[in-house]
């Protein structure tokens, strides 16, 4: 009799805590897939403002009024200081500073959320 009053208890028990064990990692599973998405859509972004040449102000304009960079927004961190002339210096001439420095944010975000 006690046999049996425990396999009942592990059947309500594993039909509860299997389905909510099942709901976690389907959740983590589209948590994953949503954040490789963000970075996907961040890259192309960043890869289409590129293409089109410009000083840092048209870069800066054409970034904010792209679909994608208001999703990247809150993920960026502030800079400590601005860039200044010989810190643009050092970055390609033929990429803008700007976005020399949001390649490297996408990146770290995609360490922070271990995608690599």
């Amino acid at each position: 009799m006690k046999e049996i009053a425990i396999a009942v208890v592990s059947l309500i028990v594993g039909a509860i805590v299997g389905p909510y064990i099942n709901w976690g990692i389907e959740k983590k599973k589209q948590k994953l897939a949503y954040r490789r998405e963000l970075v996907s859509k961040w890259r192309a972004m960043l890869q289409e403002v590129a293409q089109e040449k410009g000083d840092n102000k048209s870069t800066r304009l054409r970034l904010e009024s792209h679909c994608d960079f208001y999703s990247f927004l809150p993920h960026l961190k502030k800079r400590s200081t601005p860039i200044d002339d010989n810190l643009l210096e050092t970055f390609s001439p033929e990429l803008s500073p700007v976005i020399t420095h949001l390649v490297n944010e996408v990146e770290r975000i995609e360490r922070e959320w271990d995608l690599t």
